[in-house]
């Protein structure tokens, strides 16, 4: 086999368990990326879930920032890999109100 840099192509393997269902918690760029391997590694669902309506985590608000604005393409190229797939779904979290952890003891968690 050739290596990527020399033109070759990556095998990707089905995955032993391609035959469940899979919940990916955070939609930032590793999120997304995660379940973009994890639907080409041939997984049946893959439920792609955030706090926020929108995919992208703090890779929403980076391009905005001067200079930055190219950046934008990390979340749209992984948006469009996603939607490819036809496996992965997204959706914010119902109710992502963050528990009031302050009250717990650390030994507790």
């Amino acid at each position: 086999m050739r290596s990527i840099a020399a033109g070759g192509t990556r095998e990707v393997h089905r995955a032993a368990n391609a035959d469940n269902d899979v919940l990916v918690v955070g939609a930032g760029a590793a999120g997304m990326e995660c379940a973009i391997v994890l639907g080409k590694r041939g997984l049946r669902r893959v439920h792609l879930v955030d706090a926020m309506p929108d995919l992208g985590g703090a890779m929403r608000w980076i391009p905005r920032l001067p200079t930055l604005g190219e950046w934008a393409r990390v979340v749209s190229y992984r948006r469009i890999q996603i939607d490819k797939l036809g496996t992965s779904s997204s959706s914010p979290i119902p109710d992502s109100t963050p528990p009031a952890y302050s009250s717990t003891a650390p030994s507790s968690l």
